[in-house]
């Protein structure tokens, strides 16, 4: 029997107490890529959601495959494929204006 509660993986902690990770409602399909300052759940925010970007590709899946933050918190880059594919397309988020930076560079492994 599976648990009915939210799922949380790849945990990262950096300076500034802030904390990244991928966590998915229960109910949900797809992990989000959340940003957590301190340890007050209020201060958790979605940086990525896979659904809105599958929503705008028609309906298209779409998986966060890897991020990596900056160490000064301005910065992220994550991997984002579409349809099961394991090529992903690599964008860089400005975390403060939650927009992508630049054109994604795609078939990113």
């Amino acid at each position: 029997m599976r648990s009915a509660g939210d799922s949380v993986r790849q945990v990262r902690r950096f300076p500034g107490d802030r904390t990244y990770y991928l966590k998915r409602r229960a109910g949900e399909g797809q992990f989000k890529l959340m940003l957590r300052t301190g340890l007050d759940a209020a201060n958790e925010r979605v940086l990525v959601d896979p659904q809105r970007l599958a929503d705008a590709a028609g309906g298209v899946p779409h998986a966060i495959n890897y991020f990596a933050p900056s160490w000064d918190g301005k910065y992220l880059a994550y991997g984002v494929s579409a349809g099961g594919s394991e090529a992903a397309s690599l964008y860089i988020l400005d975390v403060a204006t939650g927009q992508n930076i630049g054109e994604p560079v795609p078939r990113v492994q």
